[in-house]
């Protein structure tokens, strides 16, 4: 098997989508002066990233409570989340930034994401990985957007912006995201054990006017390749007396160099992917059974100290293979971390539209899964939303043993700005995703 074409046919896939629903017309409102757009610059990249992995924690915590196995893309939601905000005013403004963790009234948002969108590329060039950002608006034609507003989603974060009928048209435009998603980050042929399809992802319902589509893809080969000839079945600890038999990759000679950081409650492997500027960050609970204790501690300040403490050195390790999707309705999760308004008829996207009165946020749906190999890590996700009227420093330790046998936590981070690409958790390799 050639390892490079094994690499690039798996990994991980985000999709997010957001639909707006609008409500009967009413008659058009004062114009607001449009919203100024703002170059990317050095601290509105800094200023996207730390608030892009805040707000990856956030959500996580609240993904988790669903139970088995997870995989999100935070910068996939994070992004489409600012499409909506760019669009927003007054309460529905502030609570959004409230959730995306930005300052109050914060200027250059989605030019920040743009600017660390092209980074995270051009440094996947350089280091002969695959990463990969694209967003997507459907807009009613019949309905009053905003010409600035749409400029200056194109203009500034390049998202492809499409002219459509709505209400007949849903399945139509179900089957345009689809064809979207084809031809620029999902893989030809997918991976393995998908999430059953429950119809989370189809958030075009009647009254929809809007559809924000963000996509991630991620693609990269380990920095030092596990030997395949070492894998080997044994026995992953689902949960007291339960147990799955699954597949256990190891390094030549059974060690490799990796970061490495210890405490009395949990051990931290960062894993490196080729190229040197993003790394799969694992958290293992000392206890079977500590997984959900620790995913209770999470917060930034604590991850940065673990990984501020990594250090490099010679680690046995044995990880386990896994392939399985993950589907999802946000509507809830986001609701609870601060923004229904949004959601509700107090909802206000008059910077978006000429005549917003009743448009409100009607779903957000996520999809996303991950496969890991000797070779290497492919992710995607994709993310829908829409609506009605109405860096890991690696610095010695005696071969410690990494034996990820019991559940664990993983994020595949951007080394250099700490921005959270994938994040999720393994409750049982063997098994699918969950979706609902």
């Amino acid at each position: 098997m050639n390892p490079m074409n094994s690499s690039i046919a798996r990994g991980a896939l985000a999709v997010l989508l957001v639909a707006i629903t609008a409500g009967a017309r009413q008659p058009q409102v004062r114009q607001s002066t449009p919203p100024t757009t703002t170059a990317a610059t050095t601290a509105s990249i800094a200023m996207a990233a730390e608030a892009e992995t805040r707000f990856a924690l956030d959500l996580y915590a609240q993904l988790i409570e669903q139970g088995g196995n997870v995989v999100v893309s935070p910068l996939s939601v994070f992004s489409a989340l600012a499409i909506l905000h760019a669009g927003a005013r007054g309460k529905t403004a502030a609570q959004i930034e409230g959730v995306l963790s930005v300052p109050e009234g914060a200027q250059g948002l989605v030019a920040g994401i743009a600017g660390l969108s092209r980074s995270l590329a051009a440094d996947a060039e350089s280091g002969r990985y695959r990463f990969e950002l694209r967003h997507a608006i459907w807009v009613d034609r019949r309905f009053g957007f905003r010409p600035e507003y749409r400029s200056r989603i194109r203009g500034e974060l390049g998202a492809e912006v499409n002219d459509a009928e709505f209400g007949p048209e849903a399945d139509r435009i179900d089957q345009a995201v689809d064809a979207w998603m084809a031809r620029t980050v999902r893989p030809a042929t997918p991976a393995g054990n998908a999430a059953p399809d429950r119809g989370a992802m189809n958030v075009v319902g009647p009254g929809s006017v809007f559809l924000v589509a963000s996509a991630a893809r991620f693609s990269a080969q380990w920095a030092g390749w596990f030997d395949e000839s070492s894998t080997g079945d044994g026995v992953f600890h689902v949960s007291e007396g339960v147990t799955a038999k699954v597949s256990f990759m190891r390094p030549s000679h059974g060690y490799g160099w990796y970061g490495y950081h210890e405490t009395a409650e949990l051990q931290v492997l960062s894993l490196p992917y080729d190229g040197g500027t993003t790394a799969m960050l694992v958290l293992l609970p000392t206890k079977r059974d500590g997984l959900a204790a620790l995913e209770r501690t999470l917060a930034v300040g604590r991850l940065r100290e673990w990984i501020a403490q990594l250090k490099p050195g010679q680690v046995r390790v044995e990880f386990p293979k896994f392939d399985f999707g993950y589907e999802s309705g946000f509507d809830e999760a986001l609701g609870r971390m601060g923004m229904p308004a949004a959601f509700s008829s107090e909802a206000d996207f008059s910077a978006m539209v000429t005549n917003p009165l009743g448009l409100r946020l009607s779903a957000v749906a996520h999809r996303a899964r991950i496969t890991i190999d000797e070779y290497g890590t492919d992710a995607e996700a994709e993310t829908r939303a829409g609506g009605v009227p109405g860096g890991i420093s690696m610095y010695e330790k005696p071969k410690p043993h990494f034996r990820a046998d019991h559940p664990f936590a993983f994020f595949i981070v951007d080394t250099r700005t700490g921005a959270v690409l994938f994040a999720g958790r393994v409750a049982n390799p063997g098994a699918s995703g969950r979706a609902a």
